[in-house]
């Protein structure tokens, strides 16, 4: 059975190799991105939307694609169109931790919001 020491020094080593995880899949990600962009410039030069080329993997097609992300912009407006066409489907379902902690830490009640709490163990070095 190991000691308390034995297993806090397994948390930090573990600790250590996420975070030398963590840096090495930002690499990775930058890597890819600049690979992405090579590409597409390929793409672009060429005049194509799409590729196809063999490579050791076997045969690959290359393709131009639009991604499209929304981001909120004006919140009290996007809040009034909600309303006024009682498009709740466009809320998402989340509690703000922060703000319903705060409420709920000075004495506030939050109906329907769930308090769940649970014990974990904290380890930190000094």
């Amino acid at each position: 059975m190991p000691t308390v020491e034995e297993v806090v020094d397994a948390i930090f080593q573990l600790r250590d190799k996420k975070a030398e995880l963590n840096e090495k899949l930002k690499q990775v990600k930058a890597a890819e991105a600049k690979l992405d962009a090579w590409l597409l410039s390929a793409l672009d030069k060429n005049g194509l939307d799409k590729m196809g080329v063999t490579t050791s993997r076997g045969k690959v097609t290359i393709f131009r694609k639009l991604k499209t992300s929304y981001t909120m912009g004006d919140w009290p407006s996007y809040l009034d169109y909600v309303r006024e066409h009682e498009a709740w489907d466009l809320l998402y379902r989340q509690v703000p931790q922060k703000a319903i902690a705060e409420i709920i830490e000075n004495g506030g009640d939050v109906p329907g919001v769930n308090v769940f709490r649970e014990t974990v163990v904290g380890v930190q070095s000094r």
